[in-house]
């Protein structure tokens, strides 16, 4: 007897739109954008406007062949080494230095590092600015082609 209930066909179409399927979205709520700026996202239902942003996570599209330490306590990226023949080797960077900027950023840690490495690309030529026992300097190096 439910079945057949008139409204049956109609919840079951609802549940249907709520999933994906049936072409209809019955909420009025659409899938948050995997975006973290949700405010900037338009509320007029019906459009969805897609941005995308390149935006990888420390997957770095240049390289400085600098090995990090990631054991350091300190502010800044204390190097564990640097690649022979890299931006980092030809800048005079060492085993020991401590990156604390990166172009306009301030580095505090491996991660800023990252998010800095990322807003460059091959070819550009950044200045970083290091900590070598008590001296402070700053050296230019020209980024690479990341090889991963």
């Amino acid at each position: 007897h439910h079945a057949s209930h008139p409204l049956a066909g109609l919840v079951r179409f609802a549940t249907q739109a709520l999933h994906g399927r049936g072409g209809v979205v019955a909420t009025s709520r659409p899938k948050p954008p995997r975006s973290r700026h949700i405010a900037d996202a338009p509320t007029r239902p019906g459009f969805t406007q897609i941005t995308v942003v390149q935006e990888q996570p420390a997957r770095f599209r240049v390289s400085l062949g600098s090995i990090p330490g990631y054991g350091f306590e300190g502010e800044g990226v204390l190097l564990d080494g640097v690649r022979p023949g890299s931006p980092a080797e030809k800048a005079g960077m060492q085993k020991g230095d401590i990156i604390v900027k990166f172009g306009a950023r301030t580095i505090k840690n491996v991660q800023e590092y990252t998010l800095a490495l990322g807003d460059y690309k091959p070819g550009d030529v950044v200045e970083i600015v290091i900590k070598r026992g008590d001296q402070t300097l700053t050296v230019k190096a020209t980024l690479a082609a990341s090889s991963r």
